[in-house]
């Protein structure tokens, strides 16, 4: 039997987070986190947004058995790109040593109250 056929494919959301209808906040597959952009449009602030996406982000990480130490990649997606030194100086915060590999790009997001997303893909250490 090949490898791909016994790993399996779990949806991971956090304990008591809200159902989505459309896609999964993560999916885990072998020993890696596929973690869905996460906005925080209700935060108000880009600053409190920013936390607060990064919060959610951990908050997934934890529910799959991984933490922000064993991100391999995130995503980064600003309305505003002047807004990307503040960004950098929340996302410092978060991840301290030996950060991920990152895209960051300007684009055109779902709604005009959200000012930031984003997503990561994160290694699932053994037990």
């Amino acid at each position: 039997m090949a490898a791909e056929e016994l790993m399996e494919r779990t949806v991971v959301a956090p304990a008591g987070a809200p159902p989505l209808a459309h896609f999964s906040p993560g999916v885990r597959y072998g020993s890696l986190l596929f973690v869905a952009g996460q906005t925080a449009h209700e935060a108000g602030t880009f600053e409190a947004q920013t936390r607060a996406v990064l919060d959610k982000l951990g908050a997934i990480l934890r529910a799959g058995g991984s933490d922000y130490a064993h991100v391999l990649r995130c995503g980064v997606y600003l309305a505003d790109i002047r807004n990307f030194q503040r960004m950098n100086e929340i996302y410092a915060v978060y991840f301290r040593d030996q950060p991920p590999a990152r895209t960051t790009i300007e684009c055109k997001l779902a709604r005009p109250d959200i000012l930031v997303e984003i997503d990561c893909v994160a290694a699932v250490p053994g037990p």
